[in-house]
């Protein structure tokens, strides 16, 4: 059950969702996407959960030897803005809350989110150069071309 890709920026973790034994595994897999810049834009991975569901998640992750890493998004309906905003600036561990989610609107939900998480995004990686090599002969320079020709300076 559940839907997952390891694109994602957060993985839902809920009732219905998946078992909370198959949270490391997806974490790893949306790390090493991230790692690996492989959706160009992703976010560190995140786990969504309800507030009450915060310890089983985080001993989940000690006993699969993840002792820091993965951000949590955390559900906690009609806290007090104040409050959320408090957890999210004073979070810190090898867990940190980048989200909060506080306010169940009908067609939508509301949550707050740090700007450090928001901003930090996997970037693809560099495309690679061509190398020119340049010869001097009595009078005349040649160039050389790495790509088969096809750029020329």
């Amino acid at each position: 059950p559940g839907l997952f890709s390891a694109g994602a920026d957060a993985i839902d973790y809920e009732p219905g969702t998946l078992a909370l034994a198959d949270l490391p595994g997806r974490w790893r897999a949306a790390k090493a996407s991230y790692d690996a810049a492989a959706r160009p834009g992703q976010r560190l991975p995140a786990v969504y959960a309800s507030a009450s569901s915060l310890t089983p998640v985080a001993n989940e992750f000690v006993a699969a030897g993840i002792g820091a890493g993965p951000r949590l998004w955390v559900a906690h309906w009609d806290l007090p803005v104040a409050d959320a905003v408090s957890m999210l600036v004073n979070s810190g561990g090898p867990y940190p809350v980048i989200g909060v989610q506080v306010h169940n609107a009908g067609l939508y939900d509301v949550s707050l989110f740090r700007a450090d998480w928001l901003d930090t995004v996997s970037r693809a990686p560099a495309v690679p150069q061509p190398v020119l090599h340049a010869v001097l002969a009595e009078h005349a320079v040649m160039v050389t071309s790495a790509d088969g020709g096809k750029t020329w300076r």
